[in-house]
């Protein structure tokens, strides 16, 4: 988006330049005739305006090579001067807002780093119970069976005999395991319960900024739609005021000072025009990565 509104703007210049060049042209023709339809302060008014366009142009030229130069480099290529965008023109992302809550409940569910908040908490709250579980005994059950049968040799009856051929015998036992350390067990149960407090404050802190920064970017957006709407009403405008005071000029009724005012007006409403269509597209975007989303206009 950087680079196409630096092409965009050299665009409006370089527009802006070729007027007044043609103007300047007829100028010159119009006072060399010495029929005074052109006077030379007239003439040099213009030479001032194109001086000050060939300023302009000069800085958006240089806005262009360094935007390009950045992309190359943000896409990780050397620099090479046959590179190009299939885009020309800097345009508005067909994309309409909705409504604020809309992008609050989105984030909440999408954003990785909220989240990961959350299984944290849980997984510290799992590790709390477990800590407080180990203020109980653990009771256990242990037995053990054994049976062995050799069928030659006799199996002994006389209890005083040890027979380990011929055996048939099993037990069972009940026990219970106690912690008789309290005291560093509660502090080890503290120590989790501040962790998961901790946790809960960034939570909170969380939230409190998620909410904020998609309401920022929200309203930054909305701002930047209106402001498109406005930047388009005062380029129609200032076309107009070019035109009237093209034709009064011309009539000889009008000042060139009148005419070069309002073609300033024109180069610098469309500035803003296209400015406010920079600013809206990377405000969606910044609304796009604050909602933890991929393709804002495709989520469902």
């Amino acid at each position: 988006h950087s680079y196409l509104l630096a092409r965009t703007l050299k665009k409006v210049v370089e527009d802006m330049k070729k007027i007044l060049d043609e103007a300047i042209e007829k100028a010159q023709k119009l006072y060399e005739e010495g029929n005074g339809e052109v006077k030379k302060s007239d003439l040099e008014k213009l030479k001032v305006y194109l001086g000050e366009a060939e300023k302009y142009l000069h800085e958006s030229e240089k806005g262009v090579l360094m935007a390009r130069l950045a992309l190359m480099q943000k896409m990780g290529m050397s620099e090479n001067k046959d590179f190009e965008i299939e885009e020309s023109k800097l345009n508005r992302i067909s994309y309409e807002l909705r409504d604020v809550d809309y992008y609050i409940e989105l984030a909440f569910k999408k954003r990785p780093e909220w989240n990961m908040l959350k299984t944290g908490i849980k997984a510290k709250e799992f590790l709390l119970e477990a800590e407080k579980a180990d203020r109980y005994p653990v009771f256990f059950l242990g037995g053990s069976a054994v049976y062995s049968k050799a069928w030659v040799v006799k199996d002994q009856k006389n209890p005083w005999l040890n027979d380990e051929f011929n055996n048939f015998y099993g037990g069972v036992a009940v026990g219970a395991k106690f912690d008789f350390a309290p005291k560093t067990l509660n502090a080890k149960i503290e120590a989790k319960k501040a962790e998961v407090d901790k946790l809960y404050e960034k939570e909170k802190f969380a939230r409190d900024g998620i909410i904020l920064q998609v309401k920022n970017s929200y309203y930054t957006a909305k701002e930047a739609y209106e402001n498109i709407t406005s930047a388009r009403k005062a380029m129609d405008a200032a076309d107009k005021w070019v035109i009237a005071a093209g034709i009064t000029y011309g009539l000889g009724t009008g000042d060139v000072k009148d005419a070069l005012e309002g073609l300033a007006a024109k180069a610098k409403t469309q500035k803003d025009y296209y400015q406010a269509i920079f600013d809206y597209n990377m405000a969606v975007a910044e609304l796009e990565k604050n909602c933890g989303l991929v393709d804002i206009a495709n989520e469902k």
